[in-house]
């Protein structure tokens, strides 16, 4: 078997998941000025139909995470997306679409920065194109919000 990362399903309070949550907060403070904790509250991914994940590399080493919850009944959110080796954002988000298809969204959403841009840059380059800014997120113009329809 070839595999670059395992992804599980796990608690954001794992002493791993709290490190990579720790690390994208301060990465994210220093790239947008705001470290994008107040954007994510644990109880949002305690609904049947939310994850967090973490991936691991060939070394066991926690190397990234993402997590997926309900914004409506067809669309999910991406939220609180890291990456800290190269190759193990896209599989967390290929992993994050797979299971958003098998919980039966129908699209996914997220939000960042446009002065974050390798993160537009990633999201663009795999598939998700400009939405209308949602929810708190209409009246930010820092913010830029991406969604992609999904095909099952």
């Amino acid at each position: 078997m070839n595999f670059q990362f395992s992804i599980t399903s796990e608690s954001p309070l794992s002493i791993d998941a709290a490190l990579l949550l720790d690390e994208l907060s301060v990465k994210l403070a220093g790239i947008t000025g705001n470290d994008g904790r107040s954007s994510f509250d644990f109880s949002d991914i305690e609904h049947p139909r939310s994850l967090f994940v973490v991936a691991r590399n060939r070394n066991n080493e926690p190397v990234g995470c993402g997590a997926l919850r309900p914004l409506s009944e067809n669309v999910g959110e991406i939220k609180r997306m890291f990456a800290k080796q190269s190759g193990a954002g896209t599989e967390i988000l290929k992993y994050l679409e797979n299971r958003a298809v098998e919980l039966d969204y129908q699209e996914l959403w997220l939000e960042t920065r446009r002065c974050n841009g390798y993160a537009v840059n990633f999201y663009l380059r795999n598939g998700f194109r400009p939405v209308p800014n949602y929810d708190k997120y209409m009246t930010r113009p820092e913010a830029i919000c991406l969604g992609k329809i999904l095909i099952k």
